[in-house]
């Protein structure tokens, strides 16, 4: 819990040898949602992007936690992505360790990064 509470303040996760200490690998959050085909065929979607604050110096979307949704014609199914700290983590190049960003994370659901519907942020 110390490490998770540090990760939340923005201190870098501690580091041993070969790797570091804290579990950042763990299913930390969750993200659900309906997708629905609105076609006549059976089709696939593979929803996935994290948006990092502009502080971070990352790309402005990342890819991360995939799901693969199957969908019969004019059917709904309800998915799931789930991240983990590491997903949303930086890496800080003075303390040597994982960290959060400064700043509000966010996710987008889509099929590519220019075709985003929902979308929400990751609590902080």
């Amino acid at each position: 819990e110390d490490l998770i509470a540090a990760w939340e303040n923005g201190k870098a996760s501690p580091i041993a040898e070969g790797s570091s200490t804290a579990l950042w690998r763990e299913p930390a959050f969750q993200a659900t949602f309906k997708v629905t085909n609105t076609g006549p065929v059976s089709g696939m979607e593979i929803p996935r992007y994290i948006h990092f604050p502009s502080s971070a110096s990352k790309p402005p979307s990342v890819l991360k936690g995939f799901t693969n949704v199957e969908i019969s014609p004019s059917s709904t199914e309800q998915a799931s992505i789930t991240l983990s700290r590491y997903d949303l983590s930086i890496w800080d190049v003075v303390a040597q360790g994982w960290c959060e960003p400064d700043g509000q994370i966010s996710f987008s659901i889509g099929a590519s990064s220019r075709d985003f519907r929902p979308q929400g942020n990751i609590p902080t």
